[in-house]
Order: C-alpha cells, then structure tokens, then sequence
C-alpha cells in the first residue's frame, strides 16, 4: 500500500513536470537551436555522417546558409549534431523540411504560425527522454524520502526549464552523463562511471574535467588510476577520431572551440608573457586533494561541486552552462540541510541577475515566437546603461557569486579532509 501510495505521488509530479515542459517546448526558442537544426538536418536528410562538419564549406559563398553563419557554425563535439540528427532521422515523417529550411535561414519570418510551434517542439522533443532519465536517476541515488524531495524540486527546476525546453541546448545530456558516473561510482561499476563521461565529452567538454577527479578518487595507486583515467577517455577519443582524421572543419572549429577558453581567461601575469591561470592552480589544488583523499564515494559529489562553483567563479559563463551545476546545488541542498540553503539561494540569484543582463533573446525574448515584439524590449543593460556603468554592477555580482564560491568550497572541502 505504501509503495502505490509513493508512486500515485510520483506520477502526480511526472504530470506536473511533463505539463510545464509541453507548454514551454512550442513557445519558446533562441537562435542557437538553428545550428542543432542544421547539423540534425545535414545528417539525416543528406547523410552526412562523417563529413557533416564540411558541408557549410562546400556550398558557394552566396548561399544564404553561408551568408548568414559562415562555415564554422558546428564548433561542438560529434554526438552534439549526430543526437539530433538520429532523432530528427526517427520523427522525420513530422517534419516539414520546407519550413524547417525557412526557420534555419529567418525564424522570425514564421513567428506566429503553427509551422514554426510544431517545427520547435519536435526538436526539443528528444530532450524530454534525457531529461526525465536524469530525474530517475536522482531518485535511485537518493532513495526513500530524500529521493522523493529530488525529483519533486527536478520536476520544477528552473534551470532545466530555462536551458533545455526554453532555449533548446542540448547540455542535460552531457549533465545526465556526469549524474550517471557518480551513480555508477557509488554501485562501484568504475569502468562504466568513467565511461559516461567520456562519451558526455563527445557532447561537451565539460565532463572530461570531471575525470582525472573520478580516476584519483576511485583508485589506488599510480597505473591503476592511470588506466581508469585512460577507460574513460577513449570513448571520447574514439567518437572524435572520424572527425579529427578527415574533416579539416572540426579540426579547425569545434577541436579546440573558443568557448573552452573562457575558463583561462582570468589570469595573474607573471611577465609579458607568462601567467597563472587561476583556474588551473584551483583545478590542480582539486587533483591534489582527490588524490590525498581516502576511496569515500560520499566525496566524489563533493569534489564535482567544488569543481562547478570554481568552474563558474572565473569563468563569463552563457547563462544556460549553469545547468551542470544544478545536480549539485540540489544534492548541497539535501544533505547539508538549511547550513548552506542562503548561500545556494545567493548563487541562483546572481545567475538570475547575470541572465537578465544579457540580451533579451537569452530572457524575455524567449517568447518571440508567440510575441515577436518581445525581441524589441530593453535588457537591464540597456536601461541601466543610461545612468550608470552596467559593468560595475555585473562584475560586483560576479564577485558575490565567486565569494559565495569560495565559502562553500571550503566548507566542502573540510568535509573531505576529515576522510583524508
């Protein structure tokens, strides 16, 4: 009776969940879901597996898709194209590809139409799968009570709403893939923990930063730890190999993208030449530690986390990156109970502040599918500029988030060296 009883109130907040994100997928879109669009069509309309990176370099320079984004549009991963490209493949018999050529080359000439709302909602449709996937696993992690909270408070988080069935970013996938390691560390399945992420690497860079803490932290000694550091990278390498051997377009654009350089932007000079990244002296203090650190599982999110808070203290983040922090700022919520609940609630504050910053295509303008007008309204940059330096105000909320940052990673890692 107990158990029906659980899962009548579970199905309850499935429903509550999947209701919020139906009414949100249609309606809501940002320009970044056209280059997924256009990688998702390549493959699976024209086949181009292997060489999808090229295509844009093969059309004639007057080619509206060239005009308009160059030939280094794909600067992601392999599996970030080829996932869509699989499911637009599978749903193709639903797609009007006339209209999906239109909204890849000018959205905003179907704003308002029925074309545009189908065409939006079958590309975030896959997303619902990985979505709710991470979801159930949060609620195997946790278990009884606890896990209930999870997958309650998952159902109505903000950040997935916002990043994934608002914008259209693909980044819950790469963030189930990190949750799906720790689970399989705490199963002590180490291969498989290391292996997810190294295929989330192949969708972004992110989750291979999280390896060489799951090698220190999951083994002892030297070569044991150096083979499970290698387990897991070669998913990695395998899926880019194709790519890096034959396609000079992901070589020159998605290999090494500008975006994972924002984290060595912050920088101490040691000369004129020379510096210290502050993210590499943090990340290999986190090295150290994890390989002082006793095999506690219960420590591995704790090391996760401490890498996201440093990763989001020194890094100009897009707004939608906050949601790899977001398994983590729950589990801190859950286990350290009401000791850490301000702090988190600060860090989601000043995200919420730096999003509204940015331009209104990335808040309110969400909704221009619905209301093109939406497009035209001021950002808080724009109406605050007029009276005061906007940068002032944006870098002091920064400096609150990484004071936060710093509070809670040295509580974090207190709790670690008492197991060290």
């Amino acid at each position: 009776m107990k158990k029906f009883l659980i899962e009548n109130r579970l199905i309850k907040w499935i429903l509550i969940g999947l209701v919020l994100r139906l009414i949100l997928m249609p309606f809501t879109v940002h320009s970044d879901l056209t280059a997924l669009s256009l990688g998702g069509w390549v493959i699976s309309q024209k086949g181009m597996i292997l060489n999808f990176y090229d295509y844009l370099s093969t059309l004639d320079k007057s080619n509206p898709l060239v005009h308009l984004y160059g030939i280094g549009l794909f600067n992601y991963p392999p599996l970030a194209y080829l996932t869509p490209g699989l499911f637009m493949f599978l749903l193709s018999p639903f797609y009007n590809f006339s209209v999906n050529y239109v909204f890849m080359t000018g959205m905003d000439k179907i704003f308002q139409t029925t074309d545009l709302y189908r065409n939006i909602f079958l590309l975030k449709l896959p997303y619902l799968i990985f979505d709710f996937l991470l979801a159930f696993l949060l609620l195997k992690i946790f278990k009884k009570e606890q896990g209930q909270r999870v997958f309650k408070i998952w159902m109505l988080n903000p950040l997935t709403l916002y990043a994934t069935f608002m914008i259209g970013q693909f980044d819950i996938i790469p963030t189930l893939l990190v949750v799906a390691g720790i689970f399989f560390a705490f199963r002590k399945q180490k291969w498989l923990s290391v292996i997810m992420l190294g295929i989330g690497g192949a969708y972004k860079m992110f989750p291979l930063l999280f390896l060489p803490i799951f090698a220190l932290v999951l083994e002892r000694g030297f070569w044991r730890r150096i083979w499970l550091f290698v387990i897991g990278l070669l998913p990695y390498l395998v899926i880019i190999a194709p790519y890096f051997l034959f396609s000079p377009m992901y070589r020159q654009s998605a290999f090494l993208a500008s975006q994972t350089e924002k984290m060595l932007y912050m920088k101490l000079p040691l000369s004129g030449a020379e510096y210290l990244s502050l993210f590499i002296v943090g990340y290999f203090c986190l090295l150290i530690l994890a390989a002082r650190t006793k095999q506690q599982l219960e420590n591995l999110w704790c090391f996760g986390f401490a890498l996201m808070l440093l990763f989001f203290s020194v890094t100009h983040y897009h707004p939608q990156w906050f949601l790899w922090i977001a398994p983590f700022l729950l589990w801190d919520w859950l286990v350290f109970g009401t000791k850490h609940r301000f702090s988190l609630i600060l860090l989601f504050g000043c995200w919420l502040v730096i999003t509204l910053f940015f331009e209104t295509s990335l808040h309110i303008g969400l909704f221009a599918p619905i209301a093109p007008g939406l497009l035209k309204v001021s950002n808080l940059t724009d109406l605050i500029g007029h009276f005061y330096d906007v940068f002032v105000i944006k870098s002091a909320v920064r400096s609150l988030f990484a004071a936060v940052s710093i509070f809670l990673l040295f509580d974090l890692l207190r709790e670690v060296r008492k197991s060290a």
